[in-house]
């Protein structure tokens, strides 16, 4: 009897560093790490493993960079309700980082900030901002939302006319339209208002108001 010996194939497998998931697009240049994600909502973290920088658990485009090359960070959200972690961000992986900006741009964003100074502006929508470590400026936009400062001395930042309150637990607007931003270890609040006749009641904050 005739024995049919099945042909034997030989697999390999090749293991190639993939870049950040196809939703969120990273790049590095000239020691900017710039983020951005799209339409959607999206889920972005930002960390240093083994001396490299990853974005969602993946290389930027181009291939691995060295956290100690990176000089500024920048991540846009894009549209959509999306959560941008930077908590382990710091000084001992990241020496030379100098630069931090964190947009949520539309939708109701949660942004959460580094060990060092951070912009966390949250655009439109109704945003979550939580600073970290560091002096961190803290922009809610027009939505209102959450802000927790964290350590360092942090500065919340409004715009719009008309009738504002703040003291040490929220910010409000009152007029012409209604918005709330609720605090938590914030030291300046700086209310930019527009032309005309603006009134900031601030008797009930104990930190500094800058108008």
């Amino acid at each position: 009897m005739k024995r049919l010996l099945a042909p034997l194939f030989v697999f390999v497998l090749v293991l190639i560093p993939s870049p950040a998931s196809a939703d969120v697009r990273a790049e590095f240049a000239l020691g900017i790490l710039t983020v951005n994600g799209d339409r959607d909502g999206n889920a972005i973290v930002v960390e240093c493993v083994n001396g490299n920088v990853r974005v969602n658990d993946a290389a930027p485009a181009g291939g691995s960079v060295r956290c100690t090359n990176v000089e500024s960070i920048l991540v846009r959200g894009g549209d959509g309700p999306d959560r941008v972690v930077l908590s382990d961000v710091g000084r001992t992986a990241f020496d030379v980082l100098l630069e931090i900006g964190l947009f949520g741009e539309s939708g109701n964003d949660t942004l959460i900030g580094s060990q060092l100074a951070d912009r966390l502006d949250g655009g439109g929508g109704i945003d979550e901002l939580r600073g970290g470590g560091g002096a961190d400026k803290l922009y809610p936009g027009g939505g209102g939302g959450q802000v927790v400062g964290g350590s360092g001395r942090d500065t919340v930042t409004v715009s719009g006319g008309g009738l504002w309150t703040v003291d040490d637990d929220r910010i409000s607007r009152l007029d012409p339209v209604s918005e709330e931003t609720t605090l938590q270890s914030v030291e300046a609040v700086t209310v930019n208002g527009e032309s005309g006749n603006d009134t900031v009641g601030a008797a009930a904050f104990s930190g500094r108001l800058v108008l």
